[in-house]
């Protein structure tokens, strides 16, 4: 027997989002018109996700992404989290409220809730990682091949190529899944930045490196370019190019630790201790 799904009346939904900013989608997070009853005293955002992605800290944007990936598989069950927002004169936090009414008829949406609880400290912004970095966004005119087309909310709509030498999984095994559940959780963050600037500049290819987990919990370094489609529709799709570069990193790695450390000691070498010394220098008193 299946798990009946809670019918929320106008009323209940009026008191929960009460003085929130409400954005309505439907389940590929596009813009979705919300119910008339709450129009009067909700604030309405005609914001897209990307637009309003764009504006968190990197790491609650993941937060985000899996509070709305816990609405979609638990239909009238209220789900949230908190989040830090930039604004013009710093940061605010938020309260994140996301409830899945996809299938009640009088709303038909995914309403999602933001009110600002007062301001925060930034966040702190995170390392760079040389493994992860790709290039800033190129503009192409199409692609030449592809291995993945994804929604804009990152479920694999289709997948071709050597997917089971990258994946350590079948085709039909990825189609429907969210990308995020096979990529290593240490790259989420900067794979969701990535992301965020593709849905906001259609039109343009952004690379970046990351990791695959697979099934028996090896790993492949892959790189992927990633295209947005959406210029031409915008209830396209997103075409991602990834090649498997396990081995390409650890000749570069094995590069780079000649050129750095000196082969006696296992110590930083003299041209890498300066450059270390040069970068401590420039981010402040040392």
């Amino acid at each position: 027997m299946g798990h009946e799904v809670r019918h929320w009346s106008r009323a209940e939904l009026e008191k929960l989002f009460e003085g929130q900013t409400v954005v309505a989608t439907d389940g590929s997070a596009e813009r979705a018109q919300p119910p008339e009853f709450l129009l009067a005293d909700a604030r309405i955002s005609g914001m897209t996700w990307a637009e309003r992605a764009a504006s968190l800290g990197a790491a609650d944007r993941l937060a985000m992404v899996r509070t709305w990936q816990d609405a979609l598989h638990a239909p009238g069950t209220v789900h949230r989290t908190t989040v830090r927002r930039r604004v013009t004169d710093g940061w605010v936090a938020q309260d994140l409220t996301a409830l899945n009414l996809l299938g009640q008829p009088d709303v038909g949406a995914v309403l999602i809730g933001f009110r600002t609880t007062g301001q925060c400290d930034a966040p702190t912004p995170a390392e760079p990682n040389d493994d992860l970095v790709g290039h800033a966004g190129t503009r192409v005119s199409r692609p030449v091949w592809l291995l993945q087309e994804l929604s804009p909310l990152g479920i694999v709509e289709r997948t071709d190529g050597d997917v089971e030498q990258m994946f350590g999984r079948t085709a039909d095994e990825l189609v429907g899944q969210q990308i995020l559940d096979f990529i290593h959780p240490d790259d989420h963050v900067a794979g969701l930045e990535l992301w965020t600037a593709v849905l906001l500049e259609p039109g343009t290819m952004h690379t970046l490196r990351q990791r695959i987990v697979r099934p028996d919990g090896s790993l492949c370094w892959i790189e992927s370019n990633v295209l947005n489609r959406l210029v031409d529709d915008q209830r396209g799709s997103i075409m991602s190019i990834c090649h498997d570069i396990t081995e390409r990193r650890a000749v570069e790695r094995a590069l780079h630790a000649r050129a750095t450390v000196d082969d006696l000691t296992g110590l930083l070498n003299r041209a890498a201790t300066v450059d270390r010394i040069g970068d401590l220098l420039g981010a402040g008193p040392t």
